[in-house]
């Protein structure tokens, strides 16, 4: 790229630029990858680029984004690159826009859309050959298809990934595959299976030598370790974690974020609230200088989860508000369950709501079984002290009512409800 610069080599650079943007993206500075492959998109369009060539840059922008938690922004680029894509006839191209277009129709809960984008592109993939493209388009399918509790079809989707990966011989395919095994198999309450399949995806990163991989599968395995207790455990991942960041965290702005926020987790699931809500005013703002909106939605939930742990009930329904907001502003629907768990508490102990906040918490329940966060939701519900309110009938009227609601509707409400 620099030879390509000193010699006003516009083609040279379009041509090094996406693949040196992608590997900045790679070791965790996903911003400045994105601002460097928009500059030369621009160029490139105003000298007329070839429709292959940008479709691959906006995949390539439309990744960056959505890393960074923008998936409008993300989904604009994808797009984008499905339209460049078909201009060029280039059905390579084509498969992974539509696979990127299903990765963030899973991120805002379009959970349908996600899995037809994603066979659509599997689809396309088979008819060219392409392994390593085809065990991807599993991966995401089985992504989408976990979160409709369609568990065994989820797993038959990733054993696929595995399988494809495994006869290719990609070992960061692998480790990837095998994190998501982990956390169907941890959904379902079976922790030992979980850690087998996190254990051997570590180890698979741990060859191809990627910091920000074996950080990842080390933050996955202190989420376990919390969710089963195991504070040492925990604790030894996280030193581990700590020392591969050390020196390294203005490279991985979003693991250094998501460890932080993974500490504050093992706190709380330990009834320490005292400490963590100490640091949460500097970690705010820490989070909102990464501008990382996933993990500061996150952090706003676990520190309303501390003011509840504290008995500051109205300081609580600000952070799960607060948090909530982000949720929407930056299409997290499907992550933001703690929080909706939150203000539904809270819509019964300030607002004296008991049926509709019974009739939320169940429908949320049955919605997300999701145990790695059971130790934290125990902190946050306490359905006894709700259903103690409640009569008989008034019960069954919530169950019922729980069996016509939508996430969106009840986000909205309960949004609607705390906004003053």
């Amino acid at each position: 790229y620099d030879i390509a610069v000193k010699q006003n080599d516009r083609w040279g650079m379009a041509n090094a630029q996406p693949n040196l943007a992608y590997i900045i993206h790679q070791k965790g500075d996903s911003q400045t990858a994105f601002e460097m492959q928009k500059a030369v998109v621009e160029q490139a369009k105003a000298a007329g680029s070839a429709p292959f060539w940008l479709a691959l840059s906006y995949n390539n922008m439309g990744e960056f984004q959505h890393a960074l938690g923008n998936h409008k922004e993300a989904n604009e680029y994808f797009q984008l690159a499905l339209d460049y894509g078909r201009e060029a006839n280039h059905t390579r191209t084509v498969a992974y826009a539509l696979s990127n277009l299903g990765n963030i129709a899973h991120a805002q809960a379009r959970l349908d859309e996600a899995i037809n984008y994603s066979q659509q592109s599997l689809d396309l993939l088979r008819d060219v050959g392409d392994r390593q493209g085809m065990a991807d388009a599993h991966v995401r399918m089985a992504d989408a298809l976990r979160y409709v509790n369609r568990n065994d079809e989820a797993r038959f989707q990733l054993e696929k990934a595995l399988n494809l990966y495994e006869d290719i011989e990609n070992n960061r395919g692998i480790g990837d595959t095998c994190t998501l095994l982990a956390r169907l198999y941890q959904s379902q309450g079976d922790f030992e299976v979980a850690e087998s399949y996190l254990r051997k995806g570590l180890e698979a990163r741990r060859t191809v030598n990627s910091p920000s991989d074996i950080i990842d599968s080390l933050l996955n395995l202190i989420l376990l370790f919390g969710a089963q207790q195991k504070i040492d455990a925990a604790t030894e991942a996280i030193s581990e974690a700590e020392a591969r960041l050390v020196g390294n965290h203005e490279d991985h702005p979003i693991l250094r974020t998501r460890l932080d926020s993974i500490k504050i987790f093992i706190q709380l699931v330990q009834g320490q609230y005292e400490q963590p809500y100490e640091q949460f005013p500097a970690m705010a703002e820490t989070q909102r200088s990464r501008q990382v909106p996933l993990w500061n939605m996150y952090m706003l939930g676990y520190w309303g989860t501390a003011c509840l742990g504290l008995g500051k009930l109205d300081e609580a329904a600000t952070r799960f508000r607060d948090a909530t907001r982000t949720a929407i502003n930056n299409d997290l629907l499907s992550q933001n369950f703690i929080n909706n768990i939150g203000l539904a508490m809270l819509l019964a102990h300030l607002r004296g709501d008991y049926q509709r906040a019974y009739s939320y918490i169940i429908y949320l329940l049955r919605e997300w079984e999701l145990l790695e966060f059971r130790p934290i939701i125990s902190l946050v519900i306490r359905l006894d002290e709700i259903k103690a309110h409640l009569t008989d009938q008034q019960l069954a009227q919530a169950e019922t009512d729980s069996q016509n609601l939508d996430l969106e509707s009840v986000m909205q409400a309960l949004l609607d409800e705390f906004d003053d």
